[in-house]
């Protein structure tokens, strides 16, 4: 059964719109979540809410897609829609790590529109770890944390323990493989060079570290940390500049190489 994947459409011209709601009739698995002519509004939309494809503009007058992605902290999946796709096909590898993945024109002739959404879904499918790989046991110089709580009580948290650690302003938080949340006051980098080490711990993104032994799953735009404690997947994103070094890092960490075979669903 095919997954369901969720769109949106970013293009001044609503005749575009149309066209693309006409052709995706075809996709019953891709369920459109909005269309948008400002791209101020596809911003503030995705400022909210995460989509796994967004089909894009490149020419508008008042923003154009290229202005629209780097604006954006983590761009789904991207295929760029303009009338001249030829002007960009040669370079398109250039603007991968941006999130751009195609350049289709605007006509969307049938067998080249499936061929762009074929690229999007091998890259949207997860790499599923084994599992004997999650959870396995590093070696670490230190192996306990302390935190210190404003009440004044402390609290060890092994470093074994935690599945990924993100900041916000002047607060790190430790997300740990139980679901729980810990907040101390700290910078990202001062957590990072005095507990984690690089061999087991990679940035995924400007705020966020994951610990690669507890990586449940991944794909080109988020990594699967397991269940929070509301039951539900805790998937981090990935920045779009660091997406081709994770993929490598988190490949090599597991033991994988070119040749392997790798189980995606």
């Amino acid at each position: 059964m095919a997954s369901d994947y969720k769109y949106i459409s970013v293009d001044d011209e609503i005749s575009t719109h149309f066209v693309l709601e006409y052709v995706m009739r075809r996709y019953p698995e891709y369920k459109r979540q909005a269309q948008f002519t400002d791209p101020e509004a596809a911003l503030y939309y995705l400022s909210d809410h995460s989509v796994d494809l967004m089909f894009l503009d490149v020419e508008m007058p008042e923003m154009d897609g290229f202005t629209m992605m780097d604006r954006l902290k983590n761009p789904p999946l991207t295929i760029m829609l303009t009338g001249y796709p030829t002007e960009y096909s040669e370079r398109a590898h250039e603007y991968y790590d941006h999130g751009i993945i195609d350049f289709l024109s605007k006509s969307m002739e049938p067998a080249r529109f499936r061929r762009s959404l074929d690229r999007f879904e091998k890259l949207s499918k997860n790499v599923v770890i084994e599992n004997s790989r999650i959870g396995a046991q590093p070696v670490f110089h230190l192996e306990n944390i302390i935190i210190q709580h404003y009440c004044d009580s402390e609290e060890s948290i092994h470093l074994h323990d935690i599945s990924y650690v993100s900041v916000d302003k002047n607060y790190v938080f430790v997300h740990t493989k139980d679901g729980k949340t810990h907040r101390l006051r700290s910078t990202l980098q001062f957590f990072v060079d005095n507990y984690l080490s690089v061999d087991y711990f990679l940035k995924v993104s400007r705020d966020t570290i994951i610990a690669m032994h507890h990586v449940f799953s991944f794909n080109s735009y988020s990594v699967n940390m397991g269940k929070g404690v509301d039951g539900n997947d805790r998937l981090v994103p990935i920045a779009a500049a660091r997406r081709r070094e994770v993929e490598r890092r988190l490949l090599t960490y597991l033991g994988y190489n070119e040749d392997t075979e790798l189980r995606r669903f």
